[in-house]
């Protein structure tokens, strides 16, 4: 058996456009400039709330990033090498190198 440790690392970035439908007064606390907003935003940003009346969302894009670090141990099963081989080192050699599993 032949042991190897392996650095890893993954990461991932992911974006998302997100928001909640919010009625105008709530947006302009918030800090929105409605009069500017409201004649950009595409029919499926407005709808109609039977309590709140007429309801906007502001589509924000968020970015994540999961980033992932370790090591990777990985255990190689070696063949038998024998001294009828050609070419290859016979057992005990001294000459094989780690790096031969």
């Amino acid at each position: 058996m032949c042991e190897h440790l392996v650095g890893e690392e993954s990461r991932i970035e992911s974006y998302e456009f997100g928001g909640r439908f919010l009625p105008r007064g709530v947006l302009e606390r918030k800090g929105f400039d409605m009069e500017n907003i409201i004649p950009k935003l595409p029919a499926c940003d407005i709808e109609e709330n039977a309590v709140l009346g007429t309801t906007y969302r502001i589509a924000v894009k968020a970015r994540g990033i999961v980033q992932n670090r370790g090591t990777l141990k990985r255990t190689v099963a070696e063949r038998a090498r024998g001294i009828g081989d050609q070419g290859r080192l016979g057992i005990g050699d001294q000459g094989r190198l780690a790096s031969d599993c």
